[in-house]
C-alpha cells in the first residue's frame, strides 16, 4: 500500500452484524440480591419464578444448587467472594457476593 492511495474495504464485511454476548431478554436491574455481603442467608427479590440459583468458587467450582426458591444458604461457607446464578425462564444471571 502507497500512502495516499484509496483504502479498499472488503466487500464480504462490508454488510456484518456484530454479535453480542449479552442477548439476554433477563432483566438484571429487577433483581435484588440481599445482604451483600452476606452472613448465613441470601435472600433474591425478583418478581417472577427462580428456576435455580447456584453457588460458585471464582475459579467455577459448583458449590451449591437450590431449585425453586429465593434463598440459599450460606453459613458453611467460608469466608471470601462468591459467584451467584440466577437462572430463570427468560434467561441467567450471575453475581459475585462477599461471604463475611
Amino acid at each position: 500500500m502507497i500512502p495516499g492511495d484509496p483504502v479498499e474495504t472488503n466487500p464480504d464485511l462490508s454488510n456484518c452484524n456484530l454479535l453480542s454476548i449479552n442477548e439476554n431478554p433477563l432483566d438484571e436491574a429487577s433483581i435484588k440480591l440481599s445482604p451483600n455481603p452476606v452472613v448465613d442467608n441470601l435472600t433474591i427479590e425478583y418478581s417472577k419464578e427462580i428456576k435455580s440459583i447456584e453457588v460458585y468458587t471464582l475459579f467455577g467450582q459448583l458449590l451449591k444448587r437450590v431449585t425453586n426458591t429465593k434463598n440459599i444458604k450460606f453459613g458453611k461457607l467460608v469466608s471470601g467472594f462468591y459467584l451467584v446464578k440466577i437462572s430463570t425462564d427468560e434467561g441467567s444471571f450471575t453475581k459475585k457476593i462477599l461471604k463475611d
